[in-house]
């Protein structure tokens, strides 16, 4: 059925899964949990597989509806989800996800310059085929607007303020399969603030929700595939925020834990037998950080504080412009 995604290769409970190709030193438990793993990596490789032909088909939409509705002010498009982010997002609740539960493999989004262009792309977008193909109880999943408030049928904003309008399309990949992906509609100054904000929530929800950095076992692993995608970012998301006075004392917290944890200070000596650094590196590993004394837990609070900050300053600057939309709508202003 089109807009249900079922994988050639579905997980089986424990006791249906052949371990045979397993080391024999394996206990039980062990070579069970080896063969769902591998069960889970050849998932992988089926799903994207399929995100390739998948990203293709969104490319495509999104010309179509650039070509069809001018009110797009830019496309961003982004590479394939990283392989071991997706495999960490299975794992980050529970029950966990199964591998055809992951939807955003395929990723991009459109920005507009005003909410009215943005609302009449959703509305345009909603009578597309790609969205229509999903049964009329699977479209209410297939499109998640966090700029309407939980107590009119959205899903409110994040609790770092992030809002936007979230669909998952289906993509006709050929030989009667298909792949969803995920399209996100926003306007500027909300993408601004992601900019900002976003790198601090990419660290902060290693934790979970309730991520406190003075609770026992608040330690944070950072993956390596993070480190050398948010490392940078955040650098600049720390500049930004003390140039722009938005917590600048909690953003030089931050930036200080940055460059001692996710950096290699590279060091020279002058002429005087003085060194100073000459440049930082970034890491090319996984990294813990540790919250166990005060300076690390206060820097943990720092987190906290500046992945909510850029969206309520950017929020307060949102305000200055009234939304004029339908009447139902006005509450959309950022």
């Amino acid at each position: 059925m089109p807009g249900t995604r079922q994988l050639r290769q579905p997980i089986r409970t424990r006791n249906q899964i052949n371990t045979a190709h397993l080391t024999l030193s394996l206990d039980d438990n062990d070579a069970a949990a080896e063969a769902i793993d591998y069960q889970v990596e050849r998932q992988l490789d089926e799903l994207y597989g399929d995100a390739v032909a998948g990203d293709r088909m969104l490319r495509k939409f999104m010309s179509r509806v650039s070509k069809n509705f001018s009110g797009a002010a830019s496309i961003k498009t982004a590479p394939l989800k990283a392989r071991a982010t997706a495999k960490a997002k299975l794992t980050r609740q529970f029950p966990r996800k199964e591998v055809e539960q992951l939807k955003d493999i395929a990723r991009a989004t459109l920005e507009f310059k005003s909410f009215e262009d943005m609302y009449a792309a959703r509305d345009y977008i909603r009578d597309q085929p790609e969205f229509q193909s999903f049964t009329a109880a699977a479209q209410r999943g297939a499109l998640k607007n966090r700029y309407r408030p939980a107590i009119r049928g959205g899903m409110g904003p994040t609790d770092q303020g992030y809002r936007d309008i979230k669909f998952f399309l289906w993509m006709d990949i050929g030989g009667g399969r298909g792949h969803i992906v995920e399209l996100q509609l926003n306007v500027t100054r909300t993408l601004k603030a992601k900019s900002i904000g976003h790198p601090f929530y990419d660290i902060i929800r290693i934790g979970g929700d309730l991520w406190d950095p003075a609770a026992p076992n608040s330690d944070l692993l950072v993956p390596r595939e993070t480190v050398k995608k948010v490392g940078p970012k955040l650098v600049h998301a720390c500049n930004e925020c003390i140039r722009r006075e938005i917590q600048a004392a909690a953003a030089r917290k931050v930036l200080e834990l940055v460059k001692n944890n996710f950096y290699v200070a590279r060091t020279v000596t002058n002429s005087r037998g003085e060194q100073y650094v000459r440049r930082y590196e970034l890491k090319d590993r996984s990294v813990m950080l540790r919250f166990n004394n005060p300076a690390q837990i206060e820097a943990g609070r720092a987190l906290l504080t500046c992945s909510s900050a850029a969206y309520r300053h950017y929020k307060a600057l949102g305000l200055k412009y009234r939304f004029t939309g339908r009447p139902d709508e006005v509450w959309g202003r950022v």
